[in-house]
């Protein structure tokens, strides 16, 4: 489903949730809110996930990453920039086996980069300029 550069407003609906098999969602430069993730935790077959802006939209989650992400095994390719993401990158990450691509740009994202990263062995490109991490980077 490529719903991205349009002017989708408000909430996305819960019945999305029902997409079990759904492999692509794509709704980047809309002007959604919301909790984005209590519905995107049911899809069990996506394998990429756009849901950031770039400087012209506005979708706005204001939530953080939950703990249980990686149960979305089969994702690989995940995109959030400036949506307003807050807390810290979950461990789960480290048991996403295909996940290629990690973007999360413009956010609030704090604490450190989790060393399981280093076990992500399919990990190829991962961004998160201009959020507010510290610490050491993780060997």
């Amino acid at each position: 489903m490529v719903l991205g550069d349009n002017q989708f407003n408000e909430t996305l609906p819960p019945s999305l949730s029902q997409l079990s098999n759904l492999e692509i969602l794509h709704i980047q430069n809309n002007d959604l809110e919301g909790e984005v993730f209590t519905i995107i935790m049911q899809m069990n077959a996506l394998r990429s996930l756009w849901i950031g802006n770039d400087l012209v939209s506005s979708n706005t989650f204001n939530e953080t990453i939950p703990d249980n992400f990686g149960d979305l095994s089969q994702l690989e390719y995940f995109s959030a920039t400036g949506v307003g993401l807050f807390g810290y990158l979950p461990t789960s990450l480290s048991e996403m086996n295909q996940l290629e691509y990690i973007i999360l740009n413009d956010n609030f994202i704090t604490g450190s980069l989790p060393s399981c990263l280093g076990q992500m062995t399919a990990l190829k490109g991962l961004s998160l300029w201009d959020n507010q991490m510290s610490g050491r980077i993780p060997e």
